[in-house]
């Protein structure tokens, strides 16, 4: 790792759901987040030395992103995977980050590239860094909190490679009889389908767990922002989008 800055969390509460005092990091990022997609094309390790950089777009605040954080560096997403619970005390949305993910794997899963651990044969995607202790080894607070910025977009001009970007769709609308974000009669997951006045559609993915799952779906015109990823539902590949909270729902 070098002689660097580390993120310290001495007295920051994390047990207690309290923000961290944020101690900036020297580290500098040897690679670019695109080109992350080369390793999970040869399925070849990380080089031990390699660190990442990017701004935090998407954490555990609300619950509906499960171990997991989303970076993006000038235009490009990647989600890495961390065994922590409250991940936003330590790494708040808007901060900069850098990583040493040396060693690690890269896989697409869902249509985004994630970092992590290499997966058993039955693991849907990378699996979790753990323990804690190597997770505050490996990244690090390297800029103090500033706005995040979605990409505006509509659904026509969507594309593979917009994955695990922010962004935002305006002019939705829900079809759907479902009242709620997050109810579902089985899975950890609600599917709902809103659509925009050109037809188009775009699957809004909700835990059940989410801290605004329970909350009633808008009617009306909205705009929603989020995580964009894609799937397979059906014979169909569709593209999904993930709230952050609450406040994506932008009109309601």
């Amino acid at each position: 790792m070098g002689a660097v800055l580390l993120l310290l969390c001495v007295g920051c509460g994390y047990d207690r759901h309290e923000g961290c005092e944020l101690m900036l990091s020297e580290r500098a990022f040897t690679l670019h987040l695109g080109r992350l997609a080369e390793y999970a094309v040869s399925g070849v390790p990380l080089p031990e030395g390699v660190v990442i950089e990017g701004r935090v777009t998407a954490n555990d605040l609300s619950e509906n992103f499960y171990q997991s954080l989303v970076l993006e560096q000038d235009g490009v997403g990647v989600e890495l995977r961390l065994a922590l619970y409250d991940l936003h005390a330590l790494y708040p949305v808007g901060c900069g980050v850098v990583a040493d993910i040396g060693g690690l794997s890269v896989e697409r899963y869902n249509g985004v590239l994630q970092v992590g651990r290499k997966g058993y044969d039955f693991s849907s995607g990378v699996e979790p860094v753990a323990p804690r202790s190597e997770i505050l080894r490996r990244v690090a607070v390297s800029e103090v909190v500033a706005p995040v910025e979605a990409h505006n977009c509509t659904i026509a001009t969507l594309s593979e490679e917009m994955c695990c970007r922010l962004v935002q769709i305006e002019g939705l609308r829900y079809e759907g009889e479902e009242e709620e974000w997050g109810s579902v009669d089985y899975g950890n997951n609600a599917d709902r389908v809103f659509v925009d006045s050109e037809g188009g559609k775009i699957i809004v993915r909700t835990s059940r767990y989410a801290a605004f799952a329970t909350e009633r779906i808008p009617e009306g015109v909205v705009a929603l922002r989020g995580v964009l990823y894609c799937d397979e539902v059906g014979e169909e590949r569709v593209f999904v989008l993930k709230l952050r909270d609450r406040d994506d729902v932008v009109g309601s």
